[in-house]
């Protein structure tokens, strides 16, 4: 059902390039791929949430290569599945550690980029994860409030370094820069095979 939908989703996407229905497409994408996972034989899970984050991090290449602008909402739909699909996977230590270094790609890549919609939806997801991981590996009643004051800290030094930079929120509201196409679509290419032999190695294994 989702696969179809999202055909037909696509479709109407290519006819008329509007971004509800381009999030539509990235919404129907998101249950397929979630149900691909789920039906693996030993998914338990977290690997819903490694091939939610593979679509994410497609999206995100895609739109910085151009394909799938404009670019802010490329970079807001692409980092809002990737965020979804680290919180889907943070059960096992993998997971752990995914979703902790998706947020500071994220926030790293929006003031190296000077993107708003990358430095916000990073946040956003160290701010959601941190406190998770946090209390899943070091269950003690200090550990989450000292996490979440080291990553604020952190977050109002990017901050910063990327007001600083200057011209941070002028570039965001224009859009970044794309990237080169032929890389974009590379890079992608590789990260979806390479995600989706993951998947299927810890879903048969």
């Amino acid at each position: 059902a989702a696969c179809g939908t999202a055909v037909v989703a696509a479709a109407l996407w290519w006819w008329h390039r509007t971004v509800l229905q381009r999030a539509a497409v990235v919404g129907t994408l998101l249950v397929v791929v979630g149900a691909a996972a789920a039906h693996l034989p030993n998914d338990d899970g977290d690997l819903i949430g490694l091939a939610m984050w593979g679509l994410g991090a497609v999206w995100l290449l895609l739109g910085w290569g151009g394909v799938v602008g404009p670019r802010l909402a490329a970079d807001v739909l692409g980092g809002a599945v990737l965020a979804v699909g680290t919180a889907f996977g943070i059960g096992p230590a993998w997971g752990s550690v995914l979703a902790i270094a998706t947020g500071v790609a994220l926030v790293a890549a929006g003031v190296a980029l000077r993107d708003v919609a990358l430095l916000g939806v990073g946040s956003l997801a160290l701010l959601v994860d941190v406190p998770v991981v946090t209390d899943r590996w070091f269950p003690d009643a200090l550990a989450v409030p000292m996490a979440l004051l080291v990553v604020g800290a952190l977050l109002v030094g990017g901050a910063l370094v990327a007001a600083r930079r200057g011209t941070l929120a002028d570039a965001g509201l224009r859009g970044a820069r794309t990237g080169p196409r032929q890389l974009a679509v590379g890079l992608a290419a590789l990260v979806a095979l390479g995600v989706a032999a993951a998947v299927v190695a810890l879903g048969m294994a």
